[in-house]
């Protein structure tokens, strides 16, 4: 569990409008009961109070009746709110203690089976489970609790009267402020990662990057995207082959070389310090004749051998990889993958691009890497850069006239008509920095011919949905740095 000054803490959370969207549904379920069951059926007589304060009027025998009836209809349905789930499960995976501590009573209702299944639903971890405490601060010291997130301010103070530190997360805007009111969980996580000394997963493990450059311009933006965290450790940038079956009569040898040409040029603009560390690939596929053994794959395995566990960033066909396991299947628990990856969505969408490249790489890498994440196509596809932003960009900045040059380049080849194209690929840096604001889920995943679906024996955390305009905003706040680097010549 160590990790610098790491340090392993017990947080508690409240359970309603903290982690799962009670108010709003009593409020619908209120309605109901006052249109029907009420005597005065007003509606709402003040928005600004709770229901059992006056929201709608009722008299004390009213508001006892009312959640007599609708609690034991409310808490199996509760919608998790946004994010606090992941945060939840980011914590028990960096080893902190996960305690909640509710007001909820109810017990003619069994509310304390109803939570419990409500817990495992929706695959929540935790190490311990206390309800009925409407004053929170003297049980959250017998706890020894080390931080505790609310909704409501007067919880917050009674945590902090008792000499625990206390976040508020406030669930509407009419809610009192506490003076430690934070409105997005990842600010929610920086706190308590900083507390704890846990570092994020960008700058946590050495980092290895595979990419296969020329074919799309996605992967020039995340790269220069990357080189913008300065505490993450990348330790080498590998070039993959992004042609195999699809256009059987390319020459790979000439796509790879001109892949790494272009990783150097992106590499000398934006962190020269790294050009003794970009490793040329595989020119052949995986499956298809005996080829020597290329210098990426020779320091993919001497990376992951040195350290205990490696950051594996594949955006390109992961030949690279599925070399670097064929020869030295041991470095397999040793990499954290996180690869774009082509998932059979409802909607039809079949194999990604870099899948099919070479089916035999892939079913490698899925076969052997256990703590494998797949971003599949719906993550980002509403990701995208215009041929007019670059251009704007490419007036103040070199790199971007660069990248404004290639879009044209690949616009030519496909026919001169394209408006915009995909910057999927920054998804990954991004998820490592920030992987509190994605939504996630563990599942079972299974290679089937061409595609990934989510079942079989294989585990997967799929990385399926983002708020793309924090991503947007933040790879344009970033890449300014390239701007100003360019100012200051």
């Amino acid at each position: 569990m160590t990790d610098g000054k790491k340090k392993q803490l017990i947080i508690a959370f409240d359970i309603d409008d903290t982690i799962a969207r009670f108010g709003h549904q009593l409020v619908a379920f209120a309605q109901v009961f006052d249109k029907q069951r009420s005597v005065h059926k007003k509606g709402f007589v003040d928005h600004y109070k709770y229901i059992s304060q006056g929201m709608f009027g009722w008299s004390k025998e009213e508001s006892d009746t009312f959640h007599e009836d609708a609690i034991g209809f409310v808490i199996p349905d509760l919608r998790p709110i946004n994010n606090a789930l992941q945060l939840i499960r980011l914590l028990k995976k960096d080893g902190h203690k996960i305690y909640f501590v509710s007001a909820r009573t109810f017990d003619k209702l069994s509310t304390k089976a109803q939570t419990l299944t409500w817990l495992k639903e929706h695959d929540v971890p935790y190490d311990k489970l206390v309800l009925g405490k409407n004053v929170k601060g003297p049980t959250l010291k017998k706890l020894n609790v080390d931080i505790f997130i609310d909704d409501r301010a007067d919880h917050c103070v009674s945590a902090e009267e008792n000499g625990v530190f206390a976040i508020q997360k406030p669930a509407y805007r009419w809610n009192e402020r506490f003076h430690r009111a934070i409105d997005s969980w990842e600010e929610v996580y920086d706190i308590i990662r900083k507390k704890a000394g846990t570092k994020v997963l960008i700058e946590r493990y050495p980092i290895i990057f595979d990419t296969d450059m020329t074919n799309e311009i996605d992967d020039e933006l995340a790269l220069p995207y990357l080189l913008t965290f300065d505490k993450a450790k990348i330790e080498a940038i590998t070039v993959a082959l992004h042609y195999g079956i699809r256009i059987p009569d390319v020459d790979i040898e000439k796509d790879v070389e001109r892949s790494f040409e272009k990783t150097k040029q992106l590499v000398s603009m934006c962190k020269p310090k790294l050009l003794k560390k970009i490793y040329r690939g595989q020119t052949q596929l995986l499956g298809y004749g005996k080829q020597e053994t290329s210098e990426a794959v020779k320091k993919i395995i001497e990376i992951c051998r040195k350290h205990e566990k490696v950051i594996f960033i594949s955006i390109g066909a992961p030949v690279n990889l599925a070399y670097a396991l064929t020869i030295a299947p041991d470095i397999a628990d040793k990499i954290k993958l996180f690869s774009l990856m082509g998932v059979l969505m409802p909607n039809g969408i079949g194999p990604e691009t870099n899948m099919s490249t070479n089916l035999v790489a892939t079913r490698k890498v899925f076969k052997c890497i256990k703590d494998k994440t797949i971003f599949p196509i719906c993550t980002g596809q509403n990701l995208v850069i215009t041929k007019e932003d670059l251009q704007k960009r490419a007036k103040k900045s070199s790199l971007f006239k660069v990248l404004a040059k290639d879009f044209e380049a690949t616009n030519k080849r496909f026919g001169g008509n394209i408006k915009y194209k995909s910057m999927f690929d920054v998804v990954v840096p991004f998820y490592l920095s920030r992987p509190v604001i994605f939504d996630q889920m563990k599942c079972h995943a299974k290679m089937n011919n061409t595609h990934i679906v989510f079942k079989g024996k294989d585990k997967a955390t799929i990385i399926y949905q983002v708020d793309q305009n924090i991503v947007l905003q933040d790879f344009y706040e970033r890449m300014k740095r390239y701007e100003d680097k360019d100012n200051r010549k």
